[in-house]
């Protein structure tokens, strides 16, 4: 691979997929990876990223930069080259204290428009993009393992208030949760099989009943299998690898290196 492609593969939160090596938990107990007999691995990795979101609850700018260190110590940030990945944190601390401070956060259909612009960005096939219901769906799944950091209220006025009839979590999200979500989310667009479907064969199967494993994203009481999982190789999972490395490789170097405050950008984090 040459420092250009993986430098934009880093930048993209993409080479960490590639490698398929990183293990991610959402269960609140560290657990090791295991396979199931179909050849999935589970992604599962020792974090404290929930135990620091219960800490930064009162707002104090150290516990939340405490928080955001450990968002950017996971799997879906730590290969960013570090000058990025900091200046990437920062950028988010920002907006994290200004949310927590009364501005407004991020959207779920934000975290939409960012992965599908990454993915026609990277010329990826159509089922690396994304929709409203499989961010909503996820981040049901992720609240399991993190529920102090997934679908918080952290401004004061708002803590309290009845949802919407049909909110099953809060839909708008903090600078730093819209971040991890999305990360995550490529991520599993790039490892795991559950994701890697057109937005509306997704949703169809999840109407169906085909997508077991997703029901609490539409149902609040069905019950659901809590971990991520990375599948064996496969056709996918190759051709997403492959589109990425070509995109990479006829990128300029400019392209690269504004890849990060384009992504955040398009999030709605402020500069």
């Amino acid at each position: 691979m040459t420092m250009k492609t993986f430098l934009v593969a880093s930048l993209a939160l993409l080479i960490l997929c590639a490698t398929g090596g990183i293990l991610f938990r959402v269960n609140s107990p560290a657990r090791a990876q295991s396979s199931s007999d179909n050849g999935e691995a589970n992604m599962l990795t020792d974090d404290f990223i929930d135990q620091k979101a219960h800490r930064a609850k009162g707002n104090d700018e150290s516990a939340v930069r405490e928080l955001a260190d450990e968002v950017f110590a996971t799997a879906y940030f730590a290969e960013i080259p570090s000058d990025y990945r900091e200046a990437m944190k920062e950028r988010v601390v920002r907006d994290e204290l200004k949310y927590r401070g009364g501005k407004k956060g991020v959207s779920e259909e934000k975290v939409v428009l960012t992965v599908n612009h990454l993915a026609r960005k990277f010329n990826t096939p159509d089922f690396a993009k994304t929709s409203a219901t499989q961010v909503r769906a996820l981040r049901v799944r992720l609240k399991l393992g993190y529920p102090n950091f997934i679908a918080q209220e952290t401004r004061e006025e708002k803590k309290g208030l009845k949802k919407k009839v049909g909110d099953t979590i809060n839909p708008e999200m903090s600078p730093l949760e819209a971040a991890f979500v999305t990360g995550v989310l490529v991520q599993q667009k790039m490892l795991n099989a559950d994701f890697q479907h057109e937005p509306q064969v997704w949703e169809e199967k999840l109407r169906k009943g085909q997508l077991k494993k997703w029901e609490a994203g539409a149902n609040p009481n069905a019950q659901t299998e809590t971990r991520l999982t990375h599948s064996r190789e496969s056709v996918k999972r190759n051709t997403m690898r492959r589109a990425v490395t070509e995109s990479a490789s006829k990128m300029s170097i400019s392209e690269l290196t504004s890849l990060p405050d384009e992504t955040l950008d398009k999030l709605g984090i402020e500069r």
